[in-house]
């Protein structure tokens, strides 16, 4: 498998393989080939230094390709037993952190532009990666409500109970209040008319 991938990778400039073994046996890829993560990693410390510097439409932009990036959780698909050195490396832990966070910064800028479907967009590619992460359920719930109004809240909110409940999480609170506050404020709105 490794000389099928060797031979898919080709040289580099200096005839080189791209995939190569180390003096210490560690298997490496030159630099010339391009890896999701570090592509997701530099996505988003450009995005980073954008927004730093007051550039929120490059900012938006480079989270968009950033986030195009993720197909699902990390680990995802991978059988059971293999990669056991990874959760010692912290990658995980730290791809998910980055992508959430990626995610809920370009919710809350596409939301202040009042583009809900793109909130939506948003928060969908990092619950790629982190299905369960409520605040970006959170994102989803608002957006929702504001395209649909309580008919969309109702059904939003019964597939959030649901997804958590297939993972096995419990809905958190503040998720339970956001439902909770929007319905009564659609109760009040429909009330005063």
């Amino acid at each position: 498998m490794l000389a099928e991938v060797r031979e898919w990778l080709g040289p580099d400039e200096s005839g080189q393989p791209r995939l190569r073994e180390g003096s210490d046996g560690r298997l490496r890829l030159t630099s010339d080939v391009p890896c999701d993560w570090d592509v997701l990693r530099t996505l988003i410390d450009r995005a980073d230094r954008a927004g730093q510097a007051g550039d929120q439409t490059r900012e938006r932009d480079l989270l968009i390709r950033a986030l195009h990036l993720v197909r699902g959780p990390l680990v995802g698909g991978i059988a059971h037993g293999t990669y056991t050195w990874l959760p010692r490396t912290g990658v995980e832990r730290q791809a998910e952190h980055l992508i959430l966070d990626a995610a809920g910064r370009l919710c809350r800028i596409t939301s202040e532009e009042g583009d809900h479907l793109a909130v939506e967009q948003a928060a969908t590619a990092g619950l790629r990666a982190v299905p369960h992460a409520q605040n970006l359920w959170r994102h989803i719930i608002r957006a929702e409500y504001a395209l649909g109004g309580p008919g969309r809240l109702h059904d939003v909110a019964d597939h959030v109970r649901f997804v958590l409940a297939s993972s096995g999480v419990d809905i958190e609170p503040e998720t339970a209040t956001l439902i909770e506050h929007l319905a009564g404020s659609a109760q009040t709105q429909s009330g005063a008319y």
